[in-house]
């Protein structure tokens, strides 16, 4: 016994492992329809776990008169998985309609639960088979005669059974064969809230106690009045029951629809609201951040360039040179250092066609024009001197910085990176 306790509970821990890994990859590629069938098909607790849970609790989620707060997360929790399921948007390309069946073993209990006409609802997701033959050996096919028997009256404890299921409507059962992770039993999953109705029940122990089979039931699902109604209204007379009993229940299975359709719709569209919230949230922060680093990256670049121009010391006794700075020079898009330092050789060019006199604003501007032209026209990766001078003649000129002492200039293809390039405007 105590060999056993371990080896379930070992399974069970398994289970739960597995189930956590396959749900943890539902949520991050947004699959829940692929990933539940497979924790549903592959674990051996889970399935019993949540049917057990569905079929205890999942109809007090839609009686207002019960009261379920003492389980109330449970209850949430369940309603979630099977919206989830239900609504989801690939859930049309695994349709089934038709024939499909269930082996299984019952009690006489369980046998007494099923009557004529009468109907039925479906709590919990339904296993089925479309191999009768392979839902047979689930039964238990020809082995009825090894069963245990009551010791008074001989009355065997469990019986074969098998259920065959006709699904009429293209929304109550799912072909999951190509989604299992046991696809050779091809399997059929039905869905939650559906209603069937006890067409014949075949006991055939009765008449041959050694038949493969001891009991056969057969089962019609019972179509929706919504999505039908034409059909409805002709086949009124021989689907429904004359008596007063099946009419109330009829009733009360379209009130209980209509109230499911409307608490799905509402989650679903909750469901999408806080999912496109967060989608625009992330949006957001995402441009945000983005700008925001790229707005302090181009301020880092700038000022470092800055710094780096305008902290050159001068020799004792040079004359001054106005910094980068003081010209606003755009910024360059790349430099390169000359090889040659200190370099053996000075460029001088002279720029015609400007003003006999000018002032410092007006170098400025002249200045500026020649490194918009040298990067824009002439696609430099700065102005193209490593300095110019400028204003009026003898004592007003200036020297402004260029490109300065340590990089290469665009003055001289011969001698650019073994020379300083140093313009002069021709008064």
């Amino acid at each position: 016994m105590a060999w056993c306790s371990a080896v379930r509970h070992g399974a069970l821990q398994y289970d739960m492992v597995v189930g956590k890994e396959y749900f943890k990859e539902a949520i991050e590629k947004q699959d829940y329809l692929t990933y539940f069938i497979k924790a549903y098909t592959l674990t051996n607790c889970f399935y019993k776990i949540l049917n057990k849970h569905l079929a205890l609790y999942i109809v007090q989620y839609f009686d207002t008169t019960k009261n379920f707060s003492s389980n109330y997360r449970l209850v949430n929790c369940l309603v979630h998985i099977v919206t989830l399921l239900i609504y989801h948007p690939n859930l049309s390309q695994y349709q089934y309609q038709g024939l499909c069946y269930r082996g299984m073993r019952i009690t006489q209990n369980d046998l007494d639960q099923y009557l004529s006409n009468q109907h039925i609802l479906n709590r919990s997701f339904l296993s089925t088979l479309i191999d009768c033959k392979v839902a047979e050996m689930f039964a238990g096919e020809g082995q009825q005669s090894q069963v245990r028997y009551t010791p008074k009256d001989h009355c065997p404890l469990q019986y074969s059974c098998l259920c065959q299921y006709l699904i009429k409507q293209n929304s109550t059962a799912i072909n999951i064969q190509s989604l299992s992770t046991r696809p050779d039993e091809k399997e059929v999953l039905i869905l939650p809230f559906t209603v069937f109705k006890v067409i014949t029940i075949k006991q055939n122990y009765l008449y041959d106690p050694k038949a493969s089979i001891s009991i056969e039931i057969e089962l019609e699902e019972c179509e929706d009045p919504n999505d039908n109604k034409n059909e409805l209204e002709n086949s009124e007379t021989s689907r429904i029951s004359s008596t007063n009993d099946d009419i109330k229940d009829i009733e009360k299975y379209q009130k209980f629809k209509q109230r499911k359709r409307r608490l799905y719709g509402i989650i679903g569209f909750l469901v999408f609201a806080i999912l496109l919230s967060l989608t625009l949230v992330l949006i957001f922060m995402f441009v945000i951040r983005k700008d925001s680093m790229k707005n302090t990256t181009s301020m880092a670049t700038s000022t470092t360039e800055m710094v780096t121009d305008d902290n050159d010391t001068l020799p004792q006794g040079c004359p001054n040179i106005l910094k980068r700075s003081s010209w606003n020079a755009r910024l360059y898009t790349n430099r390169e250092n000359l090889t040659t330092l200190p370099v053996p050789n000075i460029v001088i060019h002279e720029l015609e066609d400007l003003n006999s006199i000018m002032n410092q604003q007006d170098c400025i501007t002249q200045i500026k024009e020649l490194q918009n032209y040298d990067m824009d026209t002439q696609y430099y990766a700065d102005i193209g001197y490593n300095f110019l001078l400028c204003g009026d003649n003898g004592d007003q000129q200036q020297i402004y910085t260029g490109r300065g002492w340590k990089f290469v200039g665009a003055h001289c293809i011969s001698y650019n990176k073994r020379s300083l390039g140093k313009n002069e405007f021709l008064f």
